[in-house]
């Protein structure tokens, strides 16, 4: 876990990357710095299967991971779904309350009143509060029954089209009242609460929502 933080804080993300360059450097800095002794650290194939571990992939084939073979889509296929990109299908609709929807099934099948967690997270959080904040607590470091509440906001941005999509049969060469790119008829949105802010942070607009996280933090003693 310490060396995917250092690894990420030091802007690499391919763990190949990160040990052949990196951790077996000969001056022996990001082995350090990650918790193990210059000449003595994982291989690549280690931070794989610690990977494979946080997020709970299968080691072998399991009875519900057996299907059939798929089929080769004809030519008449293959066409019908490259004219369907630029249609609106049911099937685009609603995706982000359907994906809602299968978490609240797999939630409910657990029969538990707490917060749905995904595993990988769940893990990762068991992780930090035996490592860190329980070993902070007996050093006397932190107090868990002295909490702070802190938040901040961000954007998340949404890949939807902000002017939304045409779903008149206006067009420019027509003779209609409203051609072209100055239509005014009603527009398709996929994404019909979200609106255009600033990140401050990449000092950039972003089109998407409002995210608003609220954090414990322990009081300094």
């Amino acid at each position: 876990m310490r060396t995917f933080i250092a690894m990420v804080l030091c802007g690499i993300y391919s763990p190949d990357t990160w040990v052949n360059n990196y951790l077996k450097d000969k001056h022996g800095f990001y082995a350090v710095i990650s918790g193990f002794l210059p000449g003595e650290v994982p291989s690549v194939g280690c931070l794989y299967d610690f990977m494979s571990r946080i997020l709970e992939l299968p080691r072998f084939c399991k009875e519900k991971h057996m299907r059939p073979k798929k089929k080769r889509l004809t030519r008449a296929q293959k066409k019908q779904l490259k004219d369907d990109k630029h249609k609106i299908s049911r099937r685009h609709i609603r995706i982000i309350s359907k994906l809602a929807e299968r978490f609240q099934r797999i939630y409910d099948d657990d029969n538990s009143d707490e917060t749905y967690i995904p595993p990988a997270e769940k893990i990762v959080n068991e992780i930090l509060e035996l490592c860190c904040i329980n070993e902070s607590q007996s050093r006397k470091l932190i107090d868990k029954k002295h909490l702070n509440v802190s938040a901040d906001g961000t954007k998340l941005k949404v890949h939807s089209n902000r002017y939304g999509k045409k779903v008149c049969q206006c067009s420019s060469s027509s003779g209609e009242s409203c051609p072209g790119e100055s239509c005014n008829c009603q527009r398709f949105f996929n994404s019909p609460d979200a609106s255009l802010g600033y990140d401050s942070y990449h000092e950039t607009f972003v089109y998407g929502y409002n995210f608003y996280q609220i954090n414990r933090q322990c009081l300094e003693l």
